[in-house]
């Protein structure tokens, strides 16, 4: 795995753990979902690094999305999204 990959990955492990922390607050509900944009957008960033070798300065989830779909094929997986909606969620 390219270090600027695992960079991306791990900042946006940072963002998981932060919205665990404040997910219970009610009146942080809209920094719970700044953090959670930011998760998935620097996922979506991660997998270009990986597989396209360049990041675009690009912050619409949904054309990151369709850039690493011509890279790679994407399956969600809303089990693990239900966990950690409801606090389930493991850390391995």
């Amino acid at each position: 795995m390219r270090i600027n990959t695992i960079e991306w990955l791990k900042s946006a492990e940072m963002d998981l753990e932060s919205i665990q922390l404040i997910m219970h607050v009610e009146k942080l509900t809209p920094v719970v979902s700044f953090h959670a944009q930011q998760a998935v957008e620097k996922c979506l960033k991660a997998l270009l690094e990986e597989f396209a070798g360049k990041v675009p300065k690009e912050h619409s989830i949904i054309k990151l999305h369709k850039m690493v779909n011509e890279k790679v094929n994407l399956e969600i997986d809303y089990s693990f999204i239900l966990q950690f909606c409801h606090g389930t969620f493991q850390k391995s």
